[in-house]
């Protein structure tokens, strides 16, 4: 089980009476991307690091022939080698997240350059850059549960081929009630990723399976720790081939996603004692 880097795991784990994560998710973005400042320092606690690599540019508008075509390899090869010399340790990358959507500049539903082909270019590319130097390294190919737009492209379209990935993730959060999702029903989270699940599963027989992102808000007239507990439970029996999720645990102005009660706090620590 993963936590987001919005709050240190340990503080959590103080709070959660000794329940642990055993993952990091961080988020970093290319041109400050530096493995001794974002990865080393959980690495050396002990815990797995999942790198999100945001192709984020001030300078330029991010899309996906610029990336295919190696036009930020400069510092995805500072990375590599700021990690071989630590003994290159493995971690986990996560680029492109969310490309079925149109929120990102990499996204596929962006316009511009973008498209299927296109990403599935630039995926092939970062991977023969990390390859190249034998960087100890695990794929993570991230969709969002739901494309962009409500479009209805099957996960297929995306696939980039099984020698390029090895885990395969969705992120989705019940938003039921929250800003902008004022008439969005509320769902558990089997309802929720079960569709998504179905399209990873179907992609190749093998790959793990995980949850890239999730989390609720709190709506009147609705138990959310019962939908965490329900979650917890759901993941050890409905999702079989899934390996690892990512908690989102952290109030923002579009919900709050955080363990705001007692009640949910002993919920989320008793599922969490599970896995630990």
């Amino acid at each position: 089980v993963a936590i987001l880097d919005l709050m240190e795991p340990g503080h959590r784990e103080q709070e959660l009476g000794g329940a642990q994560f055993q993952t990091v998710v961080k988020f970093g973005e290319i041109k400050t991307l530096r493995y001794p400042n974002l990865v080393k320092g959980y690495l050396d606690q002990g815990f797995e690091v999942v790198m999100v690599m945001e192709f984020l540019d001030d300078e330029v508008k991010t899309n996906l022939d610029l990336i295919a075509d190696g036009y930020y390899d400069d510092y995805l090869y500072r990375f590599i080698d700021e990690m071989i010399d630590d003994g290159n340790r493995a971690v986990t990358i996560r680029p492109l997240h969310e490309f079925n959507g149109d929120w990102y500049a990499w996204g596929t539903q962006a316009g511009g350059n973008n498209d299927i082909p296109t990403f599935i270019a630039a995926w092939q590319h970062i991977h023969r850059v990390f390859t190249s130097k034998r960087a100890n390294v695990q794929f993570q190919l991230a969709y969002n549960c739901k494309n962009g737009q409500n479009d209805d492209t099957p996960f297929t379209a995306w696939w980039p081929g099984a020698q390029y990935v090895d885990m395969v993730v969705c992120s989705g959060y019940n938003r039921a009630g929250s800003p902008g999702y004022e008439d969005v029903e509320w769902q558990s989270f089997e309802d929720m990723f079960a569709p998504a699940y179905a399209q990873m599963a179907a992609l190749n027989p093998t790959v793990p399976l995980g949850i890239g992102e999730t989390s609720t808000v709190e709506l009147a007239g609705y138990d959310k720790a019962q939908w965490i507990r329900d979650a917890f439970a759901s993941m050890a029996t409905a999702f079989p081939r899934l390996r690892q999720a990512t908690w989102f645990l952290q109030n923002k102005d579009d919900g709050e996603w955080d363990l705001n009660s007692e009640e949910q706090i002993t919920a989320f620590s008793k599922g969490l004692l599970q896995y630990t």
